[in-house]
């Protein structure tokens, strides 16, 4: 199967879980779609907000949060038993019940144009997510047009 085919395959089943996730949370109701455009998503999958490699993820995150924020990235973070904003501690459950396996560990880049960039099941470094990042065509643009304010 070609390149281009198994990617769009691999983001239509990507679009298809988030939606489903995003259907599910109790006091967020957004899509994919809200964010298109305005922010690039970090989405964690683990087993627990007391995951050991969950909270190293975190910790990386944490010393990087001016980068994030100049990247326009939010964090969303989903477990067993519900899910997380950002770098809040408190897990909201979700509404309903999921049928989705958490078997461990993975972090997901989505681009501003709702693409899928990375897929990670390891630590992801925030000067290997802000080097990826800065590569990009749409954050290139961004850092000429704030050269030339």
């Amino acid at each position: 199967m070609p390149l281009k085919k198994q990617l769009n395959k691999i983001l239509k089943s990507f679009l298809l879980i988030f939606t489903v996730f995003l259907m599910n949370l109790e006091s967020y109701t957004q899509d994919l779609s809200s964010y298109r455009w305005k922010n690039r998503l970090l989405l964690i999958e683990a087993t627990s907000v007391d995951s050991k490699i969950y909270r190293k993820q975190m910790d990386e995150f944490k010393k990087s949060e001016k980068g994030l924020v100049e990247r326009k990235l939010k964090i969303f973070s989903f477990f067993r038993d519900g899910f997380t904003e950002d770098f809040d501690a408190t897990v909201k459950p979700y509404s309903q019940k999921i049928n989705q396996k958490f078997k461990g560990f993975e972090v997901q880049l989505i681009g501003l144009d709702g693409g899928v960039k990375l897929k990670k099941n390891t630590i992801l470094k925030s000067e290997n997510l802000f080097a990826m990042i800065d590569g990009m065509p749409m954050r290139r643009r961004e850092l000429k047009a704030k050269r030339n304010e």
